[in-house]
């Protein structure tokens, strides 16, 4: 009594114009702590995300350390174009300075609330930062009312802060991948964006009546 199960299957024959666009910020960690292979992968990580969107999805960028680096001043449609030019502002990210992960996040919230699509936040970090965590997931949660924005945390490293990027995932509809040396980093990517890349569904509510 007071369960049930619930086993939805899309069709696996689905086409371009049936898959739902959405909205993706991608927060990159620039900080020192990032220096040496981290940003390194991290960077393949975003790639490989920017690969796996579909044409027409949303597309923002910024990259942070204690300051905020936007890739540009809005969110773009993703085509070839778009794709090469967030690609090559990756390339040309250095790692030094602090952390503030509280303003980057709330800044990409910020980006995406007025976005009439699904949305999401790919958040690439070790999770070492400045901020208390308490406070960064209070104000986190009070800047994404409903939770209506899913958090998919990246923790880049063998350094992780693992307890903080877990719970910003969870407590946000996401979730969390850890980046090592023995993940192998296309093939975490692509697991991870297979799950969101192509909805068909979504905001789906059951009445009881």
């Amino acid at each position: 009594e007071g369960f049930f199960v619930a086993m939805v299957a899309p069709n696996e024959e689905t086409t371009s114009s049936e898959i739902v666009r959405k909205d993706v910020a991608f927060v990159f960690d620039v900080s020192g702590s990032m220096s040496g292979p981290k940003i390194d992968q991290a960077r393949q990580a975003l790639k490989g995300c920017l690969n796996l969107m579909n044409p027409g999805d949303g597309v923002y960028l910024v990259a942070f350390n204690d300051g905020l680096n936007p890739w540009s001043n809005d969110r773009e449609m993703l085509d070839e174009s778009v794709r090469a030019s967030a690609s090559s502002f990756a390339d040309g990210l250095k790692a030094g300075g602090g952390t503030n992960i509280r303003n980057a996040v709330l800044l990409a919230l910020d980006e995406l609330k007025d976005s009439e699509r699904p949305t999401a936040i790919v958040f690439l970090t070790d999770g070492l930062g400045e901020n208390p965590v308490d406070v960064t997931l209070k104000d986190i949660e009070a800047a994404n009312p409903g939770r209506r924005t899913r958090i998919f945390a990246f923790g880049v490293g063998e350094d992780v802060n693992q307890s903080f990027l877990e719970r910003l995932g969870r407590e946000n509809r996401g979730g969390f991948t850890g980046i090592h040396g023995g993940v192998a980093i296309d093939q975490a990517v692509a697991e991870f964006y297979s799950s969101i890349s192509k909805p068909v569904l979504t905001d789906l509510e059951i009445d009881f009546g």
